[in-house]
């Protein structure tokens, strides 16, 4: 008979344990109607439709006492967005969210954090992510249309990257002054996405120049790619 080293012994145990430690995320394994509230959260602000972005003040957009932190002098939000005041550490922390996915859409309802910016009938051709601060999952506020060569600059210099297709920019942008979101901004791609597509890159200078990527193929909901 073979006797396993504590080594062996350990390691084995490790992997026959994995299974039931690690839990597959909600939206793998059970409907929305079976979320909890702990589970609407986690779809909202750490799923794979969500992104964390910290922006360092540094570089000729740092803010001032008399220079918001929103991009190119923007006049929109107040310090890094509603409700931010400037960070004693340096750093931005950022939450980008692809709002049209339907679980996201689905969470917020449920936990009636605003209406959704994109309803079932645009799903699959209306893409839409929104800008938050932090985690915050609210998705509401005041708003106030970017205009003129303001909207212009934002509208051209934010764009989705994907292998094997052209960019896309937005044809439109929302923005929200004293709600907690900053920026939605509205895609309509001539080509829809596909899981072949890998990897999208979201970039943006509003409210401040960043950028994050979503893996497609974590972004799976009822056996479609959702976004």
């Amino acid at each position: 008979m073979r006797i396993l080293s504590r080594r062996q012994t350990i390691t084995a145990l490790g992997a026959s344990l994995l299974p039931s430690a690690v839990a597959a995320p909600p939206w793998q394994t059970r409907p929305v109607e079976q979320w909890s509230e702990k589970d609407l959260r986690r779809v909202v602000t750490d799923s794979p439709w969500t992104a964390r972005v910290s922006v360092p003040l540094t570089g000729p957009d740092a803010p001032s006492p008399n220079r918001p932190m929103s991009a190119g002098g923007l006049p929109y939000g107040r310090s890094g967005g509603a409700g931010m005041g400037m960070p004693a550490d340096g750093v931005i922390p950022y939450l980008v969210r692809w709002e049209s996915a339907k679980p996201v859409r689905e969470a917020l309802k449920r936990l009636k954090l605003g209406y959704p910016e994109v309803d079932e009938n645009q799903e699959g051709r209306l893409y839409a992510i929104t800008i938050l601060p932090g985690e915050t999952p609210l998705s509401t506020g005041h708003i106030i249309q970017p205009e003129g060569e303001a909207q212009k600059m934002i509208l051209i210099r934010t764009v989705l990257r994907r292998r094997g297709q052209p960019e896309i920019h937005p044809f439109s942008v929302k923005g929200h002054y004293d709600g907690p979101a900053l920026f939605t901004y509205f895609f309509q791609p001539a080509i829809p996405f596909s899981l072949d597509n890998g990897v999208v890159e979201f970039s943006t200078i509003a409210p401040r120049p960043l950028s994050c990527k979503f893996k497609l193929a974590e972004m799976v909901y009822e056996g479609q790619l959702a976004l």
